[in-house]
């Protein structure tokens, strides 16, 4: 009998696993809350720094090939998270192999198993019996149970957002506007452009998301001097740390964007590091925020803010609740699962062209049998995710899932 394969978020990692297993002739269903790729229009904006060689497979341009889909980008160009999603994900999701595999505008809710409790056969493979229950809901609130031999969860972390509270924690007030505040990248430019222009703002975090914020309000600076941004970090992260050699010539740019900024701030900037956010509000259209002084050892030594907007671009983090009650290790940590986590951590690389480069299939395995996480959500809060990495944990997911069959391109 032919085993069924549940894959969960029709992302770039998702859409290429379902994509694999169709191959291997293998009966799938892709879900997704949403659209396919929805994520990516949220920051389609954006170009990756990394080429659409590195964000494509074979065995995906050949799908498009067969179809007359492919449109022929140079190998060495950077698309953006739009340009990804219309021309090759989109797409694959509309080719023979997977067009009627999808169940979109679905959401799963919880992921059991049909013979077990949690507690039950504690990391035996007897686990596996019966398969997995999926309790799953469809865009008019109906919920009903699918089933699946294998479940491979691609759900990702953007849109979990971490609090930008101190210590990770929400900061007093930042639960009750959470609704107010950006915790993912805004488009200055354009699409949120009103929100922005002639407005001030206090950023949050130091990653390379608050250094193409940056970027986007200098453009937008120049038309509208009155365009400001306070712009508070815990310490200097990604966007302030340079990578002797850089090979991906965008990211250099950036950071180094971002160095002179904090070294020489411009006049719609104030820079400020060493902080933290400790309590927020939000009245009247102004947010308040107090930010404690970390080199300090006074109590009391705070700076307050106030701002039209706050932009809190802290990262994400995997929500765990949808396999609360299967075997699933979760890293201290990271809150990736334990395997491929403890691996990550005792590399030396902080590079994420390299993080992860040479780890085996075995770190993909659970203590729960034939339930894997791929893609972003493997890593946890490691933010050295790479689709090319999540293209190669495919296969090596596939290794384990099908060792008897040869492994694609």
């Amino acid at each position: 009998m032919s085993q069924h394969l549940a894959i969960l978020g029709a992302g770039p990692i998702g859409i290429e696993a379902a994509l694999y297993a169709r191959s291997l002739g293998l009966s799938v269903t892709l879900y997704d809350r949403g659209p396919a790729a929805a994520n990516l229009l949220d920051w389609g904006h954006v170009h990756l720094f990394t080429p659409w060689r590195m964000n494509v497979t074979p065995l995906g341009v050949e799908t498009l090939r067969r179809h007359d889909r492919w449109p022929e980008f140079p190998v060495d160009v950077c698309p953006s998270g739009e340009e990804l999603r219309q021309h090759y994900l989109v797409p694959l999701t509309e080719s023979e192999p997977l067009r009627h595999s999808l169940r979109l505008n679905t959401t799963i809710l919880r992921i059991g198993r049909e013979s077990h409790l949690k507690s039950d056969a504690i990391g035996k493979p007897e686990r596996a019996k019966g398969g997995f229950r999926l309790l799953i809901e469809n865009s008019e609130g109906i919920q009903q149970i699918d089933h699946a031999d294998i479940v491979l969860d691609c759900t990702g972390t953007y849109g979990h957002h971490r609090w930008a509270g101190r210590g990770g924690i929400p900061a007093p007030g930042e639960l009750t506007i959470e609704d107010q505040i950006f915790y993912t990248l805004p488009d200055p430019l354009t699409r949120d452009r009103t929100s922005f222009e002639d407005k001030h703002t206090l950023l949050l975090g130091c990653g390379y998301s608050a250094a193409t914020f940056l970027k986007d309000i200098e453009l937008l600076n120049r038309s509208h001097p009155v365009t400001k941004v306070t712009w508070a970090i815990r310490r200097p992260g990604q966007a302030l740390q340079t990578i002797a050699a850089d090979p991906l010539p965008a990211r250099r740019h950036l950071v180094e964007a971002s160095l002179r900024m904090a070294d020489n701030p411009p006049a719609w900037l104030r820079f400020m590091s060493s902080v933290a956010l400790e309590s927020v509000e939000y009245a009247h259209g102004t947010f308040t925020a107090k930010l404690t002084d970390l080199e300090t050892s006074q109590r009391d030594s705070h700076s307050i803010i106030r701002s039209d907007n706050i932009v809190a671009l802290v990262g994400y983090s995997p929500d765990t609740s949808l396999y609360d009650q299967l075997q699933v290790h979760s890293c201290y940590a990271t809150g990736g699962p334990m395997k491929l986590a403890a691996a990550l951590l005792g590399e030396s690389s902080a590079d994420c062209l390299t993080a992860g480069a040479n780890l085996s299939a075995d770190t993909l395995k659970n203590p729960e049998p034939n339930f894997y996480i791929l893609g972003a959500k493997s890593y946890g809060t490691n933010s050295n995710f790479l689709i090319q990495v999540g293209h190669n944990q495919i296969r090596d997911a596939f290794k384990l899932i099908r060792p008897q069959v040869p492994i694609l391109a």
